[in-house]
């Protein structure tokens, strides 16, 4: 049985791979690329496709459309009990925690994005130089899910850790790291800490027990922001943004859309966090989280076309409209026709 963190592609669906996915032993980070860490319990192909179809969906309306030029993973982890995964999550609370398999993994996909590869002849990797690694990592926009969101942690810390190992300066890390969008959600990591640097939106309900219990997420989040539904800075530069999202608010949102809510929702429910439906008169209801996937995916994408320009803030992208799935769609083909490459 595997130990590692196993990566799984969305394809477009054929009569000889109906589930419209495929497994992959590595890919190359050389095109926007959307990658998604689910909940605890991705232990299987199955859990592992369906993570990967909301996020698309969120894209483009339909499980069945793709969005050119762009790829999208989808982890799968290894079997575990449950007492595991809660093992690990208390131990990458603390600020410079990864575990072995985020550790392969880290070395497998993200390391020759920092690197030279290593040869007989020239043994020890050398740094890339930095314009270069901040291309590579603008390509890579995360979305995680509760157990999912201390797996970015993690892999955020063996980035850093790689970094230092081949000298970058704290500036150039800071620059670098902060290339690659990640959109979390009830996460149980520990995604305020102060070493993660990704741009980062940490939407969390507050009264999500599963978040209060095995994690100092919501916690800190309740320090910085004890209001709710208010996009609130973690960092002054405003790259790190904490949303408490209540359940009543979401009810609200999908009764204005002529959606009913007949069962008492579960604050830690995924579609708790991601609402993007359509209701009656063709309303769609967009959450920060459909907002800010949108948008921090339409950037990677339009770099295609300009060359390498810096993510925005979560605050600026949280201040654009995303345009309808249609105008998306546009958008891709549009970079799709472009030759040039990040």
């Amino acid at each position: 049985m595997s130990e590692d963190i196993e990566l799984l592609r969305r394809v477009q669906e054929t009569p000889n791979n109906q589930s419209g996915i495929e497994e992959v032993k590595g890919f190359a980070l050389n095109k926007p690329t959307l990658l998604v860490f689910g909940g605890m319990g991705t232990d299987n192909i199955d859990n592992a496709d369906e993570n990967a179809k909301i996020i698309q969906m969120l894209l483009t309306g339909s499980s069945k459309e793709f969005p050119p030029d762009v790829q999208i993973i989808s982890a799968k982890y290894p079997v575990y009990q449950p007492i595991d995964y809660v093992k690990e999550v208390r131990q990458a609370q603390k600020e410079d925690y990864y575990s072995d398999k985020v550790a392969k993994l880290f070395k497998q996909q993200f390391a020759p994005l920092l690197r030279t590869a290593t040869t007989p002849e020239n043994p020890t990797p050398r740094k890339l130089p930095i314009e270069t690694v901040k291309s590579n990592l603008r390509n890579i926009n995360i979305v995680s899910y509760s157990y999912g969101g201390s797996i970015a942690v993690q892999l955020s810390n063996a980035m850093r850790a790689s970094m230092e190992k081949l000298q970058y300066s704290e500036q150039e890390i800071s620059q670098a790291m902060q290339q690659i969008s990640l959109l979390t959600l009830g996460s149980v990591g520990n995604i305020a800490n102060q070493k993660n640097q990704f741009t980062t939106l940490n939407i969390l309900n507050p009264g999500d027990e599963m978040v209060a219990k095995h994690s100092k997420n919501l916690k800190t989040a309740q320090a910085i922001d004890p209001e709710t539904n208010i996009p609130t800075p973690i960092s002054g530069d405003q790259r790190q943004m904490i949303i408490l999202q209540e359940v009543d608010a979401i009810r609200l949102k999908l009764s204005s859309a002529g959606i009913s809510e007949t069962s008492e929702p579960d604050p830690h429910k995924p579609i708790n966090y991601v609402n993007f439906l359509q209701g009656e008169n063709d309303i769609v209801v967009a959450s920060p989280a459909a907002i800010y996937a949108a948008n921090s995916l339409i950037h990677s994408v339009e770099s295609l076309q300009s060359g390498f320009t810096p993510l925005p803030t979560v605050a600026q992208m949280l201040n654009e409209i995303p345009p309808p799935i249609e105008e998306l769609a546009k958008r891709f083909n549009t970079a799709n026709k472009s030759k040039q490459r990040i």
